[in-house]
């Protein structure tokens, strides 16, 4: 199920420490952010129990997965908070083609075949962003880009 998955992923998130102003919104789900900046920029170096032969890994970044099934659309609503040009990897499981509209400036649509399929989506200003499904007019997920 979507909906325990995120928001494991989210409570997971929140216990790491998700933002730089100390909180994240209630509700807030999605995948790990790409910080621009360390948390510990400011603070005294520490090491890090890492094996010298270790291959640091990327961050996988914030992720929605989008499940179309007829008119039936999940998530309804999800929240996520984005900084500005942090790519979102949408990964749609669709029965059916279809496009989101992102509310953004400028506005975005995202097209969709039947399948599977993950986009990248990249929002350039701050703001609060709908992003909605077309044929049904879901709002899939409110984004807080800052």
């Amino acid at each position: 199920m979507i909906g325990t998955a995120a928001l494991a992923l989210s409570l997971s998130s929140l216990a790491a420490g998700c933002s730089d102003d100390g909180g994240t919104e209630a509700g807030s789900i999605g995948g790990d952010r790409s910080p621009t900046r360390s948390p510990t920029d400011d603070a005294p170096s520490r090491s890090a129990a890492v094996p010298d032969n270790a291959t640091p890994t990327a961050p996988a970044g914030a992720e929605l997965k989008v499940i179309v099934d007829g008119s039936s659309i999940s998530p309804n609503g999800a929240t996520l908070d984005l900084a500005v040009g942090e790519p979102l990897s949408i990964t749609f499981k669709t029965d059916r083609a279809g496009e989101l509209h992102v509310h953004s400036r400028p506005e975005q649509i995202i097209s969709f075949g039947a399948g599977t399929t993950t986009q990248q989506l990249v929002i350039d200003n701050p703001g609060a962003v709908d992003v909605e499904e077309h044929a049904t007019g879901t709002v899939v997920a409110q984004l807080a880009v800052r």
